[in-house]
């Protein structure tokens, strides 16, 4: 009588299970694995996978808008470039590749966010440190505004128009960046014991 209870109760669990399994996967979500969400359009109708491009905002912007929303998008990213560790930590170089990725999807000009995207697979973020990801972004940047016909900028001396805060700040900046650097010494060669 126990034995039988017990079947019972595995087997309408069982039960349960397939069926919960089965409307999820029919119902709820696309075959993407994303939840239905109307506002996310895909571009071209493409369904191969790694032609697949979300844009969130409109298509349509008269040309002086479009070229104040691209300056304040660049300004934002290169900014956030050159403020980045010069020896990121894992979270660190992860944050900086969602914030990428997100932003390129978020772009507020639909057009915009088609070429980022684009771009961004033919040229991943480099995050490896501030120099190889400054370096990286303003190679991103010309070939984005080679797309639009655009002025290519210069890579010399970006560094120096966006990063943010007084000499003192900087200074600081840098003072905590020889700090990571003795903390990734003692990380990979353990600390010095030979007192």
């Amino acid at each position: 009588m126990l034995i039988n209870k017990r079947i019972q109760i595995l087997l309408s669990t069982v039960i349960i299970m397939v069926f919960v399994i089965w409307v999820f996967d029919s119902v709820m979500i696309d075959k993407e694995w994303r939840l239905y969400m109307p506002e996310l359009k895909e571009i071209d109708g493409s369904k191969e996978k790694d032609e697949n491009v979300v844009v969130i905002t409109p298509l349509n912007y008269k040309d002086e808008t479009k070229k104040e929303i691209m300056k304040t998008y660049w300004t934002s990213f290169h900014t956030t470039l050159a403020n980045y560790p010069s020896l990121p930590t894992l979270y660190e170089r992860n944050t900086l590749i969602r914030y990428v990725i997100s932003s390129a999807s978020l772009f507020p000009c639909g057009e915009c966010s088609v070429v980022s995207q684009k771009l961004l697979r033919k040229y991943p973020p480099q995050v490896g440190s501030r120099k190889s990801a400054m370096s990286w972004g303003c190679k991103l940047h010309g070939k984005f505004n080679e797309e639009f016909n655009l002025t290519v900028p210069t890579c010399d001396d970006i560094a120096a128009s966006y990063i943010i805060g007084s000499e003192d700040s900087k200074q600081v900046a840098n003072q905590n960046d020889s700090e990571r650097s003795m903390e990734y010494a003692i990380q990979e060669h353990g600390p010095d014991r030979s007192g």
